[in-house]
C-alpha cells in the first residue's frame, strides 16, 4: 500500500528482477480495472506492455487506482484536476515519488503506460510530472467525455454505451476487495429490445437506484457545463518535457479526439516545450490482438527531431528509462 498526500493507500503490486546486478527501470500502469491476480505469490501473465519488455528487464507496478479494487479512498469518475486539490495528478506525482525513493534496485526512472482508462490516468500523470517521470504512452486515452468520447459523441448521449460501462464499473463500494463487480443482467439477449422498453436515460434509475452516483451526475448535466469542462484533458496539458508516445486505434469513437484536438495540443506542447512526440493511429483489431506492442513496434524505424537524440523501439527504449547497454531479466520476485 502507497500511502498519498492526504493520507488514502493505494493498492499496488511490484514485480522485481530477480537479477541484482543492475538497476532497473520503473514501468508503471495505474488503473481502474484492476490489477489481478491478487494473490500472495500469483503472477500476471504480462507484466508490461508486451512480453519483449518483460525479457528487457523492468521493474513493474500495477496499481489499483483511487476508490477501486484493493485501494482506499472515494472513486471519482475521471476526477476533474483542480490546483492544490488531491487528484489523480496528485496520486500519480505521490506514486512515483515513493516507488523511486523505496523500491530497491531501481534506476531513478520512471515510464507509465495504458490503454483506455489506464491511457486516461497516464495524460493525468503528465500534468505537473515528477521529475523522475521520463515517458509516457496514452494509448486510446479518453480526453473529453462530452465532445469527443465514450458516452458522447458530439454532445449526443450514447446510451447503450453508457449503461454497459456504468452496470459493470461504477456501482458504488462499501469497503475494499480484490472482487470485480458482477456483471449486469439484461433479461435478454435482444439488446435492442431492452434499450427500446427502457425509453428515456433517466428511466435506468429504476436499475440503478442510488448505486452508482455517476449515472446521477450524468443526468444532472445533460449540456456541456462545467462539469464536463473541468474533465477537459486537453486544457491541462502544460510543460511537458519528457517523451510522449500518442496512440489511437479505429473503428473508436476516441479517434477523433486522439487525432486531431490531443494531437493539436500536443503539437502547440511541443512548440513550447521541445518533448519526443509521436502518435499514431492503427486498426482497432491491433489493439485488442496486441496490447501495448504498439508502444515497442509502430516507431521502429522513425527518429524523433530532438536535439538529444532519443530513439523509441523495440529494444532503444531503454535509452529514455535505462542506461544504453542491453539488460536482460532472469526472471522476477514479487514485492
Amino acid at each position: 500500500m502507497i500511502p498519498m498526500r492526504d493520507g488514502t493507500k493505494l493498492f499496488t503490486i511490484t514485480y522485481i528482477p530477480k537479477d541484482t546486478c543492475q538497476k532497473y527501470p520503473i514501468m508503471m500502469t495505474r488503473t481502474a480495472y484492476g490489477i489481478a491476480p491478487y494473490g500472495k505469490g500469483e503472477y500476471a501473465n504480462i507484466l508490461g506492455p508486451n512480453m519483449g519488455f518483460d525479457r528487457e528487464g523492468y521493474i513493474f507496478v500495477h496499481q489499483d487506482v483511487r476508490g477501486r479494487f484493493k485501494s482506499e479512498g472515494e472513486f471519482v469518475h475521471h476526477r476533474p484536476y483542480v490546483a492544490g486539490e488531491v487528484n489523480e495528478v496528485t496520486d500519480t506525482y505521490d506514486t512515483v515519488d515513493w516507488l523511486v525513493k523505496h523500491l530497491q534496485g531501481n534506476n531513478g526512472r520512471v515510464g507509465q503506460w495504458g490503454i483506455s482508462w489506464a491511457g486516461w490516468q497516464v495524460s493525468q500523470g503528465m500534468i505537473n510530472a515528477h521529475p523522475a517521470l521520463r515517458a509516457s504512452s496514452p494509448q486510446s486515452p479518453p480526453q473529453d467525455q462530452f465532445l469527443g468520447d465514450d458516452h458522447h459523441s458530439g454532445g449526443a448521449f450514447q446510451l447503450m454505451y453508457a449503461f454497459s460501462w456504468m452496470a459493470g464499473n461504477a456501482k458504488a463500494r462499501a469497503t475494499p476487495t480484490d472482487k470485480a463487480p458482477n456483471h449486469f443482467d439484461y433479461g435478454t439477449l435482444n439488446g435492442y429490445d431492452f434499450f427500446l422498453k427502457l425509453g428515456a436515460a433517466a428511466n435506468a434509475q429504476k436499475y440503478f437506484s442510488n448505486q452508482f452516483p455517476t449515472w446521477n451526475d450524468y443526468m444532472l448535466h445533460g449540456t456541456y457545463d462545467e462539469y464536463w469542462q473541468s474533465r477537459n484533458v486537453l486544457k491541462d496539458l502544460r510543460n511537458i518535457k519528457h517523451p510522449v508516445l500518442l496512440v489511437g486505434a479505429g473503428l473508436m469513437p476516441k479517434i477523433f479526439t486522439v487525432r486531431s484536438e490531443c494531437t493539436m495540443r500536443c503539437e502547440v506542447i511541443a512548440q513550447r516545450t521541445r518533448p519526443t512526440l509521436f502518435w499514431d493511429l492503427v486498426p482497432m483489431e491491433a489493439i485488442q490482438r496486441l496490447r501495448g506492442t504498439i508502444w515497442a513496434t509502430l516507431i521502429l524505424s522513425r527518429t524523433p527531431a530532438t536535439p538529444i537524440g532519443i530513439r523509441w523501439n523495440f529494444l532503444s527504449s531503454t535509452t529514455i528509462l535505462k542506461t544504453k547497454e542491453n539488460l536482460r531479466c532472469r526472471g522476477y520476485r514479487h514485492l
